[in-house]
């Protein structure tokens, strides 16, 4: 989904493909001005999860496939046909769930 950015050294690694995206929505997340804690804990309540949460939560109302959105989304995919042995939905499909969440 992100061309520009280099492919990550360790390609195994959840953390390593997560963290430019993750880093970016923090300095957006800033820049904006979004910054809510509660008191006494250590992690913020906008976080990048929180967008995956709103992401995911308007593909569904849209009736986007689950498996469509694991796969944008960077999640697992569940079972042996989509999880073991496919590479995954092409990039229309993915760009058009992603099109499909901004229109709403």
């Amino acid at each position: 989904m992100f061309p520009e950015w280099p492919l990550p050294r360790n390609t195994e690694s959840q953390r390593e493909r997560s963290f430019r995206p993750a880093n970016e929505f923090v300095t957006y997340r800033r820049r904006v001005g979004v910054d809510e804690q509660l008191e006494g804990k250590r992690r913020r309540r906008v976080n990048f999860h929180s967008f995956r949460r709103w992401f995911i939560t308007k593909a569904e109302a849209a009736d986007v496939s689950e498996t469509t959105v694991a796969s944008v989304v960077g999640n697992y995919r569940k079972g042996m046909t989509y999880g073991h042995y496919s590479k995954g939905p092409g990039m229309d499909l993915l760009w058009e769930c992603v099109e499909t969440v901004t229109r709403t």
